[in-house]
């Protein structure tokens, strides 16, 4: 809930409720925008630790290359739903 009361989306509320066809209101709209900012910082910040790293195969990369690849698939849908709401409205 908000300071008023209202429920919260989540990012992935967010995307049904667009996948749905429906609009999430302004609040969610800015959230939506706020977590694709933020994906992106966090896919930029995993390619530079896995550059760190140097060797692959450990692991540690294992990990990083993982977590890389499942914060690039999420920075995309976020896209994709921001993207669609923005050209549906």
């Amino acid at each position: 809930m908000d300071t008023e009361g209202r429920p919260v989306l989540s990012a992935a509320d967010v995307m049904d409720q667009v996948t749905l066809g429906r609009d999430p209101g302004p609040d969610a709209r800015e959230r939506l925008r706020a977590w694709c900012g933020l994906s992106e910082a966090l896919v930029s910040g995993l390619v530079s630790l896995r550059a760190s790293m140097g060797g692959s195969g450990d692991y540690l990369s294992r990990l990083v290359d993982e977590a890389q690849q499942a914060m690039t698939e999420l920075s995309e849908r976020l896209s994709y739903t921001r993207q669609r709401l923005d050209t549906d409205r």
